[in-house]
């Protein structure tokens, strides 16, 4: 299924993707043990890069696909509730 994953870098230098990991390598190397595609990788690695913002707002969306196992492995499993993309 199709998301739509909201990316923010908090002042405390914390990535917020629908959780707060303690630095975006973190998340990075997560994406690669989930099984995610080199492709998916890449467009979610330059998210994270541009998602440096002084404020709470998200800075920068991508639209991924994720199984429910990758969902769940990545610790997003909140996002099956949230709006997914329409395909």
């Amino acid at each position: 299924m199709l998301y739509k994953l909201s990316f923010t870098k908090t002042s405390q230098g914390l990535l917020r993707v629908s959780a707060i990991y303690q630095d975006d390598h973190a998340f990075l190397h997560l994406l690669k043990h989930a099984g995610v595609t080199e492709d998916g990788i890449a467009k979610l690695g330059r998210a994270v890069e541009v998602g440096f913002v002084p404020t709470e707002t998200p800075a920068c969306r991508e639209e991924v696909e994720l199984s429910d196992g990758q969902l769940s492995f990545l610790r997003l499993a909140a996002a099956r509730s949230l709006y997914p993309a329409v395909s």
